[in-house]
């Protein structure tokens, strides 16, 4: 009696596993070669040497905590007399601490910058997503909604009270 070969269900070939392979490779290469470039242009801002891969620059700073925040105030003094912005990298993340009026401004003046980081996650729960934690559209609205109460000639009768207040 001779035995019939069934295949019950799908059985991967040769090919369909080296497709499956192939795409995986390819993947991995796009996502490696996008983190690649987007290393770059962050490290075209000037900072601290190259970083280890996954603790980013987090090494430099290891102290006790009594003297953590005496050696970060030292460390940035340092960079400061020199950049107007540093580069700092925590742990995969970018962090750009700005230091001047004029830098802070071409970022805070700018309407398509209004993307919230990572770390406005964690007041979403607490503040919803008012003007402090929303983007997009919803932020745009409820800006428009508030820059005429901080206008110029509007804040100018208040001058006198901001003087005596903050003597």
């Amino acid at each position: 009696m001779e035995t019939e070969r069934t295949t019950g269900g799908w059985q991967p070939s040769l090919l369909s596993v080296y497709l499956l392979a192939s795409m995986a490779v390819l993947m991995a290469w796009t996502m490696y070669n996008k983190r690649r470039r987007f290393i770059e242009r962050c490290n075209l801002v000037p900072g601290p040497p190259a970083p280890l891969p996954l603790v980013g620059n987090a090494l430099e700073i290891m102290r006790e905590p009594d003297e953590l925040f005496e050696y970060v105030i030292n460390y940035l003094d340092d960079w400061r007399k020199e950049y107007p912005v540093l580069r700092f990298w925590a742990g995969p993340f970018p962090m750009f601490i700005i230091y001047t009026a004029e830098a802070a401004e071409v970022l805070l003046g700018s309407s398509k910058l209004i993307e919230k980081s990572r770390e406005y996650q964690f007041l979403q729960p607490w503040l919803n997503t008012g003007l402090l934690t929303s983007t997009g559209a919803k932020w745009h609205s409820r800006r428009k909604m508030l820059t005429p109460a901080f206008h110029f000639k509007i804040l100018e009768d208040f001058v006198d009270v901001f003087n005596e207040q903050s003597r």
